[in-house]
């Protein structure tokens, strides 16, 4: 047991021991460019400063200083040289103690932290309403240690995007920077010496290898943060509930005088959550017997009651574990309860599984009436596509050379009916998108003798095209330009056209579908709807309304 548990633990956190062992790599590979780049470099005679005392010894020095007042502005003392280079050498020397001190403090949350150094974290920044940084522990003082560092290598432009929170923005360069570049740049217009420009373009390099330390670094801490956060929650996660030994005040361990009530509670939550579980697998088990229930295209189950042992016909009621019945012997169930500890319950006759009332599910399925309901197709779809689909095969059945064209609003709505015809064994294109493909296939279609579907979005294949080789326009919902619904019937019932042109229109009842078509039916009556005609937003609220 305890080789399982460990290997567990290792297993949870070894991806971010991966992440922690990749990061480092990188940050040692760029600190060895830092090292590199740094030894190139002449501090003891720094070439700022070699700079700085050639321009005041040949009367530069205040041309350089209308340059740096030109340049940026900079709350740098720059009247004075000695002034200034004293501001240099501080910013400089407190830029290397930081970073000596990250790497110091660096190596010490490194080390694989133990039981105490998790909860002493836990208890300082891992809390909810804290952030890291904002405590006294280890980690926030690397966090605050490494935002100072951050601000003397970047410039911050940092914007408040609510009355408590503040988003940094973009990096900028620091005054110090700037000041760099712009004795570089000096140095060139007064004809320094080659060593003290070459010193100069060394260190603008060691400046930017440092930025790109600093970002491992700040990788390199996030990871071991998170790793931290890991052991933390597997800390909690196996932390066995106690009883309060006096004087305790952890929120773990419970008070001996509380005991019988939080059995009550839990075992109380436990027995909801379980009602709720046999519900939630009740109407799993409820769509996976519709997927196989065997009922024939007008919607009739032939499967038998196992209490009168008839069939179930168009309508039965589904008990949570999966079994069905008439509703006839529902009916006579529901007068007969069984009582539990907390309510009456119907159990199922098959396997005795107690069903409360509200969680058995009583299906109905309507007998279609269309003249084409003889037509059986595969697979278990919505009704609205399903139809579609039957009518599509029908008009086959009736001349296998029909050509149809489907029109939607809705790019999902075709791929879903894509689908299902490629289900049926029916030869389709889909016109979607554009250029040579949607020219393709549209020829495709009219040429081809296997290809009798052509699926089009109503926004893009309602205009410009002419398809008469088509005798049948579907329109899988209403159209609510009116002007869009004429140009996709255009396209089939047109000039050169012989044959005669069917429209489809599938409408789902009881729905906002529904209304839609007789909003347009009272137009048309009153002659108010027009090839241009636009929906108002009166016309749009008493759709919904």
């Amino acid at each position: 047991m305890h080789r399982e548990t460990e290997q567990l633990r290792c297993k949870y956190i070894e991806g971010i021991k991966n992440d922690i062992e990749i990061s480092k790599a990188e940050l040692d590979q760029v600190k060895i460019e830092v090292n590199e780049k740094k030894n190139k470099i002449d501090f003891d005679n720094p070439w700022w400063l070699q700079l700085l005392i050639y321009t005041n010894d040949n009367g530069f020095y205040e041309n350089f200083i209308n340059k740096v007042k030109g340049d940026f502005i900079t709350s740098l003392s720059v009247n004075s040289l000695s002034c200034l280079t004293y501001e240099i050498q501080r910013n400089i020397d407190k830029q290397e103690l930081t970073r000596k001190e990250i790497y110091t403090e660096l190596n010490d949350i490194a080390k694989f932290p133990d039981l105490f150094c998790v909860r002493n974290v836990a208890d300082c920044c891992l809390q909810s309403n804290k952030n890291v940084g904002s405590g006294s522990c280890n980690f926030c003082n690397f966090e605050r240690r490494l935002e100072l560092y951050e601000l003397m290598l970047f410039s911050q432009r940092c914007f408040q995007s609510s009355e408590n929170e503040k988003v940094s923005g973009l990096r900028l360069e620091t005054e110090m920077e700037k000041l760099f570049k712009v004795i570089l740049s000096f140095a060139k217009t007064i004809d320094a010496s080659l060593s003290i420009l070459n010193q100069g373009k060394e260190y603008m390099k060691y400046v930017d290898a440092l930025k790109k330390e600093f970002k491992c670094l700040r990788i390199q801490f996030l990871f071991y943060y998170r790793q931290l956060q890991l052991l933390d929650e597997l800390n909690m996660c196996t932390m066995r509930v106690q009883l309060k030994q006096n004087s305790e005040e952890n929120s773990y361990t419970l008070d001996g005088q509380k005991l019988t009530q939080y059995r009550l509670l839990y075992e109380s939550e436990k027995e909801a959550a379980s009602l709720e579980l046999a519900k939630r697998k009740g109407q799993l088990l409820y769509l996976q017997n519709l997927a196989t229930v065997q009922t024939d295209q007008e919607g009739y189950n032939h499967e038998i009651c196992p209490i009168c042992v008839d069939k179930l016909g168009v309508q039965w009621a589904v008990f949570n574990c999966g079994h069905c019945i008439c509703c006839q012997c529902l009916v006579e169930l529901q007068k007969h309860p069984v009582s539990n500890a907390r309510c009456q319950v119907i159990k199922c006759p098959v396997c005795r599984t107690a069903n409360n009332h509200v969680s058995i599910v009583v299906t109905k399925q309507k007998k279609p009436d269309s003249f084409d309901a003889h037509i059986t197709y595969k697979g278990s779809h919505s009704t609205k596509i399903g139809a579609i689909v039957r009518r599509i095969l029908w008009i086959h059945e009736q001349d296998s050379s029909s050509k149809v064209l489907v029109f939607s609003s809705w790019h999902t709505v075709l791929n879903l009916l894509s689908l299902a015809l490629k289900e049926n064994n029916v030869v389709f294109r889909i016109l979607q998108g554009g250029g040579n493909k949607f020219q393709a296939y549209l020829e495709e279609f009219k040429q081809s003798l296997s290809i009798n579907v052509l699926l089009l979005p109503i926004q893009a294949g309602a205009k410009g095209l002419n398809i008469i080789e088509a005798t049948h326009v579907i329109f899988v919902e209403p159209v609510l330009n009116i002007g869009e619904e004429l140009q996709a019937v255009g396209r089939v019932h047109r000039i050169g056209q012989t044959k005669l042109t069917f429209i489809h229109r599938f409408i789902i009842c009881d729905t906002i579908e529904e209304k839609i078509v007789e909003f347009f039916k009272d137009k048309q009556d009153k002659s108010q709807v027009e090839p241009g005609y636009s929906m108002t937003l009166g016309d749009i609220t008493s759709l919904i309304a």
